[in-house]
């Protein structure tokens, strides 16, 4: 007996091949959106990474040409970010747009506590800030585009310039109690130094010599300390600055407050601008310092007498910021070469050994202590030792200097020049991504 036919086999397959075509639309469709994500994606790093090129751009320029003093002196900054390449790359470049002040600001620079405490932000057209050489910040929007333009990233980036202050001495200290003991053949002086030709240098190739053509500061600055009577002075006058104040000159170190060398709170503005920074080398307890930080590579010694001026001399300094941490006990190592600005943290101790050198500042935080216990180091530019209001039983933290043997503390113009010029006196400070345009 045959059976009847009725093409359910046939239903069957249709419906499975159906069923396997619905997959593979389906499969075509999620790898086409994977692939469209993907591109997206691909497009959205190159338009940051092309806003990350704009904002180093307008680092460099900075550097370059200097902070900028005017509206006309951004425009020129701006005009020479925008003058070279700005293509990234094969398939993205980046614009800085810069509007006038009063509309909307892409480019513009603020006031320093107005910043910290929030009351303006860049760009948001409700303040209408003036151009003073004196503010802190320059915050620069940057936009990266990818695939023509389709896709965008937004860079704001926050710069800060090094605050002002005076050079000052050779050792400054802030507080009622300061003094310096120099014995043997060791040097507190304010005559201006060069810093020693070789930065690696070892032994008395570590000895600079006095600039002759340079402008000597005092040996020590003690504006808050009685000076001591005038029969113990080898040398000794009274000064007067315009103001009509007075201090008193002992042996090249100044009692009472001199016109030009500023007050303490220049040396606290200095050390916020470090610590927003960043600090490059952190020392805790039981670390030694042996290696050389900072880098002069390609100083050449035939500018060691001379103004040191060259093109792309600068770009070749490259300064550290150094901290020992409070209440550690940190050794330098002999033959250590530093460059740049070292923080001795409250409680902590630095003590140097053999022939090293520091080319900068040294910063000594109220309780800090700063050793020269063996060889001849040498500092090149200036130590300043600050002082707290008071300690917990209502003393008075201050710090003294005591040196011997063939060490010294030299002032140096050259030093502090490098400081202000050598990759430090610009940071970038901060930086997001605006999603407010996207």
């Amino acid at each position: 007996m045959m059976n009847t036919q009725k093409g359910a086999a046939l239903v069957v397959s249709l419906v499975l091949l159906v069923v396997a075509l619905l997959l593979g639309l389906s499969s075509m469709n999620s790898s086409r959106l994977e692939e469209s994500m993907t591109g997206n994606h691909r497009a959205l790093n190159l338009a940051h990474l092309a806003s990350e090129a704009g904002a180093s751009r307008v680092f460099q320029a900075l550097r370059s040409e200097g902070w900028p003093e005017s509206e006309v002196d951004a425009d020129e900054l701006v005009d020479s970010v925008l003058s070279g390449d700005t293509s990234v790359g094969d398939y993205s470049s980046f614009s800085i747009i810069y509007m006038d002040p009063v509309e909307e600001d892409e480019v513009c620079w603020y006031d320093y506590d107005a910043v910290r405490d929030e009351e303006f932000y860049c760009g948001d057209g409700n303040h209408n800030p003036e151009y003073n050489l004196d503010d802190d910040y320059f915050i620069a929007r940057v936009r990266g585009s990818a695939e023509r333009g389709e896709v965008e990233s937004r860079l704001v980036s926050k710069f800060r310039q090094m605050p002002g202050f005076s050079d000052g001495a050779a050792y400054t200290c802030f507080g009622s109690d300061c003094s310096d003991t120099v014995q043997g053949n060791s040097d507190l002086t304010g005559e201006d130094y060069h810093v020693p030709e070789v930065f690696d240098c070892s032994g008395n190739h570590c000895i600079a010599d006095p600039n002759d053509s340079g402008s000597d500061q005092d040996d020590a600055y003690y504006p808050d300390a009685e000076a001591p009577p005038e029969e113990e002075c080898n040398s000794y006058s009274e000064g007067t600055n315009s103001d009509g104040s007075t201090y008193i000159e002992c042996d090249g170190r100044i009692y009472g407050n001199k016109e030009g060398y500023g007050d303490q709170d220049q040396w606290y503005a200095y050390l916020d601008f470090v610590e927003t920074s960043g600090f490059d080398v952190v020392l805790e307890q039981g670390d030694e310092l042996s290696f050389n930080v900072g880098d002069r590579n390609d100083y050449d010694s035939s500018l060691y007498y001379d103004g040191l001026e060259p093109a792309g001399f600068w770009d070749s300094i490259s300064p550290r910021f150094i901290e020992v941490t409070n209440g550690s006990e940190v050794s330098v190592k002999a033959s250590t070469n530093t460059l740049g600005v070292i923080v001795i943290r409250e409680g902590a101790v630095f003590d140097y050994h053999g022939t090293s050198t520091h080319e900068g500042l040294i910063i000594v935080e109220p309780g800090g202590t700063l050793k020269f216990s063996s060889g001849n180091p040498q500092v090149y530019g200036g130590v300043v030792a600050l002082e707290s209001a008071t300690g917990e039983m209502g003393e008075v933290i201050t710090g003294d200097l005591e040196i011997s043997g063939n060490m010294g503390i030299h002032y140096s113009s050259l030093a502090f020049e490098m400081l202000r010029q050598g990759g430090k006196g610009i940071r970038l400070m901060s930086w997001y991504v605006d999603v407010s345009g996207t």
